[in-house]
Formats: C-alpha cells, structure tokens, sequence
C-alpha cells in the first residue's frame, strides 16, 4: 500500500514503538497523523517533538487522548474513579455484558474517533493485554468472597460484582475488537496493523521478571494469555470478507530505549521518596509488619527543607516498561535473558508491512501457513457421507433438516427453506406466488403437521405465526437468550424483529418477501453464467444448483442457506 497521502490513527501513538513509527511515517508523507494517548498531553508533547525533528513537515499532526476502552464522555476519567460511581460503574458494567448493539458502538470513543477522522490506517501501539490483564480479576474476586462470607450488605455486594464483571479480560477484549471492527468498517479503514505481545518478552512461563509480583504470577500469565486471544481474534478478523487488511506484529524481546539520564525515579507516575526504618523501629514480624502499604506512618528521609528525599540515581527510560537501572537493564538484555529490540526495528518492519513487503513477521499469516485446512480427502469423504444420509432419509422416511446444533439463526434458516421446498417443489413456482400466499401456506403445514412442528419447537426454535402476535413453542427457547433479556419482562416491537431475525421460524409475509428476493438474485445470476462454459471458473453454476427435467431450479436446503451466509451476512471462507 502507498503510504504517501494517508490518513493514519496511531493508538499509543506517544508511546516508545508509536513515536518511532510516526517518525517513518512523516518520512513516508503522510498526509495527516492522528497521535492517539491516554493521556492527551502526552500525545501534544509526541507532537511538539516530532515538529522539532521535522519542522518543515507538510504533515497534519493531530493529538488525540483518552482511554478507548471507555465510552467518550469517561475516556478521561482514570479508571479508578469510573469505578468509584456506582452509576458509571453501573453503565460500564451494561456496556460491557449486553448483547453487541448500535447504541453501544455509537457510546465508544474508538468509534468516534473513526467517524470524526476516517482512518485509512490505523497502527496500534496500545499495550492492550497489559491494560485489560491488570484489572486484576483475582483481587475483585477474593474481595467479593471475603465480602460474601462477611454477609456484608447488598449495595456493597452489587458494587464488588460489579467491579469484578470489569475486571474481567476477555469479554473487556471481546467488545473491544467488536468496536473496532464495526468502527473501522463504517470509516472505510483499509489497513489495521496491531503492535502486540507475547506477555513475556519472549521468554517462557518461568519468567523472572514481573511487575512487582511473585513469580509465575497469575497476573503476568493472564497478560500472556489475553496477547494470545487478542491475536485469534485479530486472526479472525483477517479472514472476514469487506473489511481491511489485518496484520499484527509480536516483538519479544526487551523494547528500548527513550533515554538515558540522572534524576527521581518515577514508578507508574509517582516518584520513589527515600524511607528509613531503623533497627529500634523494626516491627514483630506476626503483628504489624505486613500491613498494608499506607497503613504505617512513613519515615521519609528529608532534605534542608524538611521535604522528602526523591530517590535518584542514573537511569535508562523505557517508555511504557518503566524506568531501569544500569544492572537491571545489563541483566535484562543480556545474553539467554530478554535480550532487546529497538523501537526503529519494529517501525521499520511495520512500514515495510503496510507497504506489502513479506518481512516474515506477520502473526496473521503465520497463523495462516500453520493452521491446518480443508483436505482433499475430506472433500472426496464428503460426498460419501452425505449419499449415506440421503439413503437412510429414504429408508426411515424421516428428512433430518437440523438438530440447532449450529446455532438458531442456522436451525431458523434451515427450517424457513425447508417449509419453502414443501409447498414448492423450485424457486420459479414460488416466485410465481405471493408473500401472502406463501404465508397462508407455510401456517397451514405447520399447523397440520404435527410432526413438523414438534419437531421445529422441540430443539428450542419458536415459530411465529403469520400474524406477528403468536408464538408457538416448547418448553426451551434460544432466543431470546437470556443475555438478551438481562431481568426484562417485556419486549419491544424491535427487540421482537431482532429476535425473530436472529432464531425464530417466522411464517410472516414479510419475511417470505426477502427469501423471495433471494431466489430471484440466485435465478438472475445463474442467467449471467454461461451454461456452455466447462471451465473451472463458476464453481457455483447450473452444476452446483441443479436443473430438473423442465429447466427448473429446485430449492436445495443447505445450499440457499448457504447462499444467505455468503451474501448477506459475510460468513464466507476465505481462505484455504
């Protein structure tokens, strides 16, 4: 891709590898660079500096801050306080659980970023797996526990549920990587490329160095295993048709530096100030020494002011991993430990991506090369399986159309073309009819087949009957599931739609309009192809179809569904 003239989001774009990468890209002419940070200053200082290094860069170099986990009006509260409000606490915590919707998307500030700046690309730099792993679900969970034992009050039960449903990474990734891509979807993104992690820079489970924790911590791992969801989502992504191209590179190895310097020694934002405790302060080791931090009245060290001494001492700054000392950065880097990488390194191979080299350090298409795929065999078995299912269908007189095994939007479709071959035996027939008709038919084979409908309600999919206000079901139904109903007791007229769309069998004219329509779109394509062309270039023609004796197209189950799969709602391979 030609980066010349772009426009280009950096998410952590303030950071270590996002500064190095935005110095490549206004090297690149870029038409316009929006630096994204948590913190908006951080983002206007990257760019006061990068209007230093090229002062007559033609580049437009916009500052964005906030956190784009949270929705737009709390993208500059720290987390802490979002928490702290038992309203926002309440908001986020329905943010998060509820069922993927436009109210929700619309609420988040990636979104409208998307939407205010229009994105071509966006390269992101933000330490995702660190951000959501460090919730710390552990610590929300035995607070809840302790809670509960306590039989503290429900209020403070419902504010540490809460917390705790917050805390938790993978479905805080789930809606994330749902935002982003619906985001990049409605702004036309092109091109997506993740700077992510291995969680260990590229060391194993035993790793040593942790952030203030034991070894093997549970946090750490969980940082670990968050990086590897993160990547089979983006995977995912990868292979959704209409979307952009999708790439993530992984360093692990150390990444440095910033700088080198002389100065107090910050750890996450607040400098270290010099504590004494001596020998005639000690404290007994069962009662009082391992109290909490903030519980014990400090002994600061002070200078001729009377003001706490800050620890200082000669330092290399690593961005987002902190400030190191000489030893431990020569213990970190050396050889068989992390070892480094340097920040131009990773720009260097993230341009060259965007601009299609095979620099080999893709993630996505390793996964790609790795994975194993559809086989030859396995076609060839396909076939011999399904004339084994034809043969006893025929033998035991019973059509096995779905068990909802795939899910009820699967079982709704199927069973919608199913009740459409038996009141018409091919598609030209039933575009003869009505809507109208097609419904007056359907109702009167559901509700003289008993067998038919026992066995449509019996694996949980309602059937709504054509006048929109009855349902027939069984005991079970799936949807509305019960994230779908989150303690409602009544539904609107849109949730019904949603609902029906989503996992009922639904006998209304309506919907008999869209299949309809479907048949005529499969019809006027077939008329496209060329019936004489023996080549291998339509794979989905009159042979895939199926003529009859008059030249009619009969209405083959699986393969319409099929069809509605690949065409309307992208859930199409593509990749083998």
């Amino acid at each position: 891709m030609e980066l010349h003239g772009k426009r280009v989001m950096v998410l952590g774009g303030a950071g270590l590898v996002g500064q190095a990468i935005c110095r490549h890209l206004i090297d690149e002419e870029v038409a316009e660079l929006m630096i994204a940070s948590l913190v908006e200053e951080d983002a206007i200082d990257s760019i006061a500096q990068l209007h230093a290094q090229f002062p007559d860069t033609a580049c437009r170099l916009t500052p964005l801050g906030g956190d784009i986990f949270a929705p737009l009006d709390l993208k500059d509260l720290p987390r802490t306080e979002r928490l702290a409000d038992p309203v926002h606490r309440a908001r986020l915590t329905d943010l998060l659980l509820h069922p993927m919707r436009e109210s929700i998307l619309t609420q988040a500030t990636l979104y409208q970023w998307c939407m205010e700046y229009r994105p071509e690309i966006i390269l992101d730099c933000v330490n995702s797996a660190t951000a959501l792993a460090y919730s710390d679900v552990y610590s929300a969970a035995q607070q809840l526990r302790s809670a509960v034992d306590e039989q503290q009050s429900f209020d403070l039960l419902e504010g540490m549920s809460e917390r705790l449903c917050l805390a938790l990474g993978i479905p805080q990734l789930i809606r994330h990587i749902q935002i982003l891509w619906q985001s990049m979807l409605e702004a036309k993104t092109d091109f997506y490329l993740k700077i992510g992690t291995s969680g260990t820079g590229g060391l194993g489970i035993t790793i040593p160095y942790t952030h203030s924790e034991g070894r093997d911590s549970q946090l750490l791992l969980s940082k670990a295993a968050i990086a590897g969801a993160h990547s089979l989502l983006l995977f995912l992504l990868a292979r959704t048709p209409g979307g952009p191209i999708v790439k993530e590179l992984k360093p692990t190895a150390y990444i440095g530096w910033k700088k080198i310097g002389f100065g107090p020694i910050v750890y996450r934002g607040k400098p270290f100030y010099l504590e004494d405790c001596p020998p005639e302060a000690a404290l007994p080791v069962r009662k009082g020494a391992m109290a909490r931090a903030g519980s014990l009245t400090p002994r600061y060290l002070t200078d001729d002011t009377g003001q706490p001494r800050p620890l200082e001492a000669p330092y290399i700054d690593t961005g987002e991993n902190g400030m190191w000392s000489h030893h431990e950065f020569a213990l970190v880097t050396d050889h068989s430990q992390m070892e480094f990488i340097t920040p131009e390194e990773i720009a260097q191979v993230a341009v060259w991506e965007i601009q299609g080299r095979n620099t080999g350090h893709d993630i996505i298409a390793a996964l790609d090369i790795s994975t194993m795929g559809p086989t030859y065999r396995a076609g060839y078995m396909r076939g011999k399986a399904l004339a084994q299912l034809r043969q006893l269908e025929e033998e035991t007189g019973i059509e096995s159309i779905t068990f909802e095994t795939g899910g009820p939007t699967v079982a709704k479709y199927l069973y919608e073309a199913y009740l459409l071959s038996r009141v018409f035996p091919n598609c030209e027939e039933m575009l003869q009819a009505t809507p109208e008709q097609i419904s007056e038919k359907t109702s009167a084979l559901i509700t003289t087949d008993v067998t038919l409908r026992s066995r449509i309600i019996s694996i949980g999919i309602p059937i709504l009957m054509p006048d929109g206000q009855r349902l027939l079901r069984g005991q079970t139904i799936h949807i509305p599931s019960k994230s779908h109903l989150s303690g409602a007791q009544s539904a609107e007229e849109a949730d019904l739609e949603e609902w029906a769309a989503e996992g009922w069998v639904d006998l209304r004219a309506t919907n008999w309009t869209r299949w309809m329509a479907r048949a005529q779109r499969i019809l006027e394509q077939l008329q496209r192809s060329d019936p004489r062309d023996t080549s291998s270039y339509n794979a989905q023609g009159d042979r895939y179809w199926e003529v009859d004796a008059e030249g009619h197209h009969p209405i083959l189950i699986s393969k319409f569904v099929s069809w509605i799969f690949r065409t309307e709602q992208q859930g199409e391979r593509m990749k083998d």
